[in-house]
């Protein structure tokens, strides 16, 4: 009786194993290695610059000029909302004007009671100098995700401008930014700094605001 209760149990343990699936060996081709899959999402930086290309206006002890403001925007987590970011740069304002003057070689000019005489002519070329010097930091919030995202800002800038007059104001700014590539995105934006006068020099001297129109691209660097 135990010997025919034995075989019976072997029986059925050798049928039960029989039903089980053989374990295939994962095709090499679908299996990706844990360290290249950590190296892929490591080769993306974090960070990203952006120059700055900016139009802008802007004012000095009352009086507003025209310029074109240049420099770069750093951002040290762009995966972030909200962003947080460094810049600096210059705005080339117009200062004053030179007269150049031109040789009439025999043109007449008109004088009074309709004599004619011959002189020279000159006109006036705008003159471009060195207008502000700044350097920022604010916080940047994305309104929304995907390829196209409008966003608001607001931060501090720094200014400093002649005889070694400077002030620090609140800066607000707008805009939209737009991916373009892997690491690429185009922008445009709006920024406006409000007025304040000079903290760095006893020297009276009043800034009197800058607003600007920046467009450009932010590049991600790959390590």
């Amino acid at each position: 009786m135990k010997r025919t209760l034995a075989l019976v149990i072997l029986f059925a343990s050798g049928e039960s194993l029989a039903q089980i699936p053989p374990t295939c060996a994962e095709p090499s081709s679908l299996r990706v290695p844990q360290n290249r899959a950590g190296r892929q999402m490591s080769v993306q930086s974090r960070s990203a610059f952006a120059p700055i290309a900016a139009f802008s206006r802007y004012g000095l002890d009352g009086q507003f000029r025209n310029g074109l403001m240049l420099g770069l925007e750093y951002v040290p987590n762009r995966r972030t909302n909200p962003n947080f970011e460094f810049s600096g740069g210059i705005v080339l304002g117009t200062s004053g004007s030179a007269q150049r003057y031109v040789v009439s070689n025999g043109f007449p000019v008109v004088q009074g009671d309709n004599a004619f005489t011959f002189g020279d002519r000159y006109y006036a070329v705008p003159r471009f100098g060195l207008g502000l010097a700044f350097f920022g930091v604010g916080a940047v919030y994305y309104l929304a995700d995907g390829d196209v995202r409008p966003y608001v800002g607001i931060g501090a800038n720094a200014y400093m401008w002649r005889n070694y007059a400077g002030t620090v104001t609140p800066d607000v700014k707008g805009g939209l930014d737009v991916n373009i590539a892997s690491g690429f995105s185009g922008f445009a934006e709006v920024r406006h700094s409000i007025g304040m006068p000079s903290f760095f020099t006893s020297q009276y001297s009043t800034f009197d605001g800058l607003t600007s129109f920046a467009f450009g691209i932010a590049f991600a660097p790959r390590f």
